[in-house]
């Protein structure tokens, strides 16, 4: 059983095939190998976040247009919104409420009506955007109007 074990074939670094000696659980050569490996598998879940985010930020403007600072619920067609760019599969999260599905878009909620129609509300239950978000944004978006989102007072 022993010789089994010695005759295994070497075993080599994740990044760039160098043999690897020492520890049976080793997956890399050196520190570079490991940081490089975790540097680009991190730069890639930020490529895809980015893009998520995106349309997320795009979503929330084109709801905080048409919902303007008095108005808490508008119903538009299915048509219309999807004209204006609105991307209906990206949602911040979504709810069961009065026996609807409610999909929430940071502070504004949208559901499905009768005959096609879409109804926007602002929603109460959310609250606003943190200031580290909202600075995130300006600084990523410095040319945009960051319209839906509202600073705290204590910000």
């Amino acid at each position: 059983m022993c010789s089994n074990l010695l005759q295994q074939s070497p075993r080599a670094c994740a990044v760039c095939n160098a043999q690897l000696l020492g520890r049976s659980d080793k997956i890399y050569c050196d520190i570079k190998c490991k940081n490089k490996y975790h540097g680009q598998k991190r730069n890639e879940f930020r490529r895809v976040y980015a893009v998520y985010s995106k349309i997320a930020y795009n979503n929330a403007e084109i709801l905080a247009s048409l919902l303007q600072e008095n108005n808490d619920r508008l119903v538009i067609s299915e048509l219309e919104l999807s004209r204006l760019g609105f991307s209906f599969n990206h949602v911040s999260s979504w709810r069961f409420k009065q026996g609807t599905i409610r999909y929430d878009i940071f502070n504004f909620s949208w559901y499905y009506g009768k005959h096609g129609k879409i109804i926007i509300l602002k929603n109460p239950e959310m609250t606003d955007i943190s200031p580290f978000i909202f600075k995130r944004w300006k600084s990523r978006y410095p040319n945009d109007r960051v319209s839906g989102a509202t600073m705290r007072a204590d910000s």
